[in-house]
């Protein structure tokens, strides 16, 4: 235990059209154990706790944390802070945003000759011919 409960913010990575992971960094645990860590987000600025919030429990030491993010809307901005929880209240890092990509939905398909075309879950989109699976002219060997 060391001085004043610290927290930072980290870019946001692992980005798909519904869903990320958001980086945070215990800097100082503070005076008395966190009892409590994780990301809050809103389509608002200045996330609290109060608004939507992942909890990854107890952290016994300083370092990097991550969360999964789940179930966000394409197209539309986030804003982001890693939090810490202890006796002594709750520290927030800075805010970070992102902007969801808009993706295709995946029930586009259609047949052209031989192939079977579609949009994956990041869209892009995937064509598959027999045992394999090709994206633009390379062939990815499947399962992909």
């Amino acid at each position: 235990m060391g001085g004043i409960l610290a927290v930072r913010t980290e870019a946001c990575t692992a980005i798909a059209p519904e869903n990320l992971t958001g980086i945070g960094v215990i800097t100082d645990l503070g005076q008395s154990t966190v009892t409590q860590h994780g990301h809050c987000w809103s389509t608002s600025q200045n996330p609290t706790i109060a608004d939507t919030k992942t909890t990854l429990g107890t952290a016994y030491q300083t370092g990097h944390f991550s969360s999964v993010i789940t179930n966000l809307t394409a197209g539309t901005t986030y804003y982001f802070k890693a939090y810490a929880t202890n006796s002594e209240g709750t520290t927030y890092g800075s805010q970070v945003s992102n902007t969801m990509a808009t993706a295709i939905g995946r029930r586009h398909i259609w047949l052209d000759k031989e192939y079977i075309h579609y949009f994956d879950r990041y869209g892009l989109q995937r064509k598959v011919k027999g045992s394999g699976v090709a994206s633009g002219d390379s062939d990815i060997p499947w399962p992909f």
